[in-house]
């Protein structure tokens, strides 16, 4: 659109330059033919390229052909003087006027920076708005320092982590971080409703905490009865001659139970080193075969601890040809599955001693094929094992009543269980895993010499 009349000094020489479509002072003029009849270069020249042949000019018959002004009109038209109708203080030439508005003029309108803002004001006023008007100006929030618009901040804090809250138990006036609520009720709030500490010995007490001291001055005679109670269970447990639980391994009489008056120290199983087979740690299966000596019938011990290599196949070779084995160490073979340990049970009947831990896709089918072959066994260590059950524990204590070190695999023990093993197992020594056990059989226990 063109410039208004009224802003240039000399209306008429302003009034030669006049737009025939928009009827103001030409903006950036460009002709619209050899007669040299001009528009506005934007709107203007857009609406007549659409809807015009010819010259839009009245009475002017020429084809319509835009181009750009010749310079000798252009020198006069930027020389036009003007006055500026937003500040009325700033007078120049129409080539100045652009120049005035994009830089200098404090009242011409500008729209604000802020991503999203659709609001102009005057230039003069611009910092205001963006210093406290505009809903679009992102800031750092000031408790937790994550940018947010001034048009969100309300909502952000509805969720800001960092924000001041106040604490929602009644009576209490406390603000803290929202981050840090759940902790404040949790350790320091007064009006949060706690058990007294006496709970686990028997006491049923709640009370708001800024309470439970003046519950502690008042019920100490009840708190003494509690641990009386507690206290004459356990010394009903661990002294009398017919204890109520289940588990009276102190029941156990005569000759079968003067192994455990002893404790056992594991003792080392001796072999000639003829007898013995050591597989180093990096060998696959067929390097295991090639290794055997020519009198592999006379094997003894095997020890192919950290070979991660080996498979079922190299297990099953090595157990058919040596049917003498007494000492197998497969520690961290884990490789191996339950085929191995079936071979092992069916072909070394002599085993003494087995080393699995974590050998862990063994399951309860092969342990109980090996307790069931090899009830000479002396020493089993399971550790790690985790697809075992209680099932092969149970077999365990059926089986293997020379039994003198086992250590049990992940799996929670009961009470029931580890006192049939040590009623079998008359010999068992040390026994490792069984945490979960009560501590009343956990004394009775080492009572009787076994380590646990």
């Amino acid at each position: 659109m063109g410039y208004d009349l009224a802003m240039f000094q000399s209306r008429e020489a302003a009034s030669v330059y006049v737009c025939v479509v928009c009827n103001g002072v030409v903006d950036n003029p460009m002709f619209v033919g050899d007669c040299e009849h001009f528009v506005c270069e934007e709107n203007c020249l857009n609406r007549i390229h659409l809807n015009c042949e010819r010259c839009p000019y009245k009475g002017c018959n020429e084809n319509f052909r835009s181009r750009k002004a010749n310079p000798g009109f252009l020198r006069l038209y930027n020389a036009l003087r003007v006055n500026c109708v937003h500040c009325k203080e700033w007078s120049g030439c129409l080539s100045e006027l652009a120049t005035h508005y994009s830089n200098t003029c404090v009242m011409f309108p500008v729209r604000c920076e802020n991503e999203g803002c659709e609001q102009t004001r005057n230039r003069d006023d611009m910092d205001q708005l963006h210093s406290h008007l505009c809903g679009q100006r992102v800031d750092p929030c000031q408790y937790c320092g994550v940018n947010v618009s001034r048009a969100a901040l309300k909502d952000h804090f509805k969720c800001c982590e960092s924000y001041p809250v106040l604490c929602n138990h009644l009576g209490c006036d406390f603000i803290v971080r929202r981050n840090e609520l759940a902790a404040h009720q949790q350790s320091e709030c007064l009006f949060t409703v706690i058990q007294c500490e006496w709970s686990e010995f028997g006491c049923t007490h709640t009370s708001k905490r800024k309470d439970m001291s003046y519950h502690y001055s008042k019920a100490t005679g009840q708190h003494l009865n509690c641990v009386k109670k507690v206290l004459g269970k356990i010394v009903s447990v661990l002294s009398s001659d017919k204890p109520q639980h289940a588990f009276a391994l102190s029941d156990l009489k005569g000759p079968q139970n003067t192994y455990h008056k002893q404790r056992y120290q594991n003792e080392d199983l001796h072999f000639d080193p003829k007898e013995c087979l050591q597989v180093l740690t990096d060998m696959g299966d067929e390097q295991v075969f090639e290794q055997l000596p020519s009198k592999r019938n006379y094997v003894k011990k095997l020890d192919m601890g950290n070979c991660r290599k080996l498979t079922d196949n190299a297990i099953t070779r090595v157990t058919q040809i040596t049917p003498h084995l007494q000492y197998v160490d497969m520690h961290y073979c884990k490789q191996i599955t339950d085929q191995s340990i079936t071979e092992l049970a069916q072909n070394c009947p002599q085993l003494l001693l087995l080393d699995l831990r974590k050998c862990n896709q063994i399951t309860d089918t092969s342990i109980t094929q090996l307790v069931q072959n090899c009830k000479q066994i002396r020493h089993l260590d399971l550790t790690g094992c985790t697809r075992l059950t209680i099932d092969s524990i149970t077999q365990i204590t059926q089986h293997c009543k020379k039994l003198r070190s086992l250590r049990l695999p992940p799996i929670q023990i009961t009470d029931t269980v580890i006192f049939d093993l040590a009623k079998n197992c008359v010999e068992l020594a040390e026994l490792w895993g069984c945490s979960s056990i009560s501590p009343a059989l956990e004394v009775e226990l080492r009572s009787l010499g076994i380590d646990c």
